[in-house]
């Protein structure tokens, strides 16, 4: 059997290296796509209080960075809103390698009180500078962490939760300020989740905030990671709490058509 040559061994490492190049994309490809909707019903005391959508919108470049654009909304039912009235929406740009964000654009309708606030987010500079739709500044904040608002350590989780430990420590995005949290992927769980099945249990795994107001999300095992439910609690006057529960009961897929569990096939549209 002869031997490769000097050009030979070059080619052959070329193609070796393109490869596995090519592995590493594959085994790293996100389990979403332009297109992804997941649309939740918000639940308090057992009652849909309102309604949240989150969506895929496009990629694009943005500040240098070829980034995933995720819209969403949360907003009261009809009923609700005769009363107190919440219509928030927001626009992430979302760096397409560090799944970071590089910009947050929310409108804020909660009550009688209105808003529009615009933060450009520099993760390397470890600074926020927070406009108003028009441009002018409001406000200039500094960081330690990494830093994400919620939905986007969402889509930083199902793109990469081997990087989720046992605690994940980064720096959180709140309307003024920032905020050091903590979250840890603490156990795997079997949940029943009505809209996808009432017998059935699926396979997920919690994760929870540590110390703070204890936020969980509940993210499936599965391909897609979808997060199943979210518990945000809420503190009331007299030292009472309420858990107001996100339970997804709609999913959309992507362009990129994925496989999909045979257990989320009553909610896909």
């Amino acid at each position: 059997m002869s031997v490769p040559g000097r050009g030979g061994l070059r080619t052959l490492w070329i193609f070796l290296v393109t490869f596995v190049i090519l592995i590493l994309k594959v085994s790293k490809a996100q389990p979403f796509s332009v297109g992804e909707s997941i649309e939740y019903k918000i639940y308090a005391s057992g009652f849909v209080v309102g309604y949240q959508t989150i969506t895929v919108v496009d990629r694009a470049p943005y500040r240098g960075r070829n980034a995933w654009i995720i819209s969403g909304r949360s907003k009261t039912s009809p009923f609700v809103s005769i009363f107190y009235r919440l219509d928030d929406r927001w626009k992430i740009y979302v760096d397409g390698d560090t799944f970071l964000p590089l910009r947050v654009e929310k409108g804020i309708v909660e009550g009688k009180r209105r808003g529009y606030l615009i933060y450009e987010i520099y993760q390397d500079e470890k600074k926020i500078i927070i406009k108003d739709k028009n441009g002018k500044l409001v406000k200039k904040l500094s960081f330690k962490n990494d830093l994400f608002d919620l939905f986007s350590l969402i889509y930083y989780f199902r793109s990469y939760p081997e990087k989720f430990g046992n605690e994940f420590l980064f720096d959180f995005l709140e309307e003024k300020s920032v905020r050091t949290v903590k979250f840890r992927r603490d156990r795997e769980i079997k949940i029943k989740i009505p809209s996808i099945s009432r017998r059935s249990v699926i396979d997920a795994m919690s994760i929870t905030q540590v110390g703070g107001i204890g936020i969980k999300i509940i993210v499936g095992r599965d391909e897609l990671k979808l997060p199943l439910r979210m518990i945000v609690p809420s503190r009331l006057p007299g030292n009472k709490r309420l858990n107001i529960i996100f339970s997804i009961y709609r999913y959309t897929p992507g362009k990129k058509r994925h496989k999909i569990p045979r257990v989320y096939r009553k909610i896909v549209r």
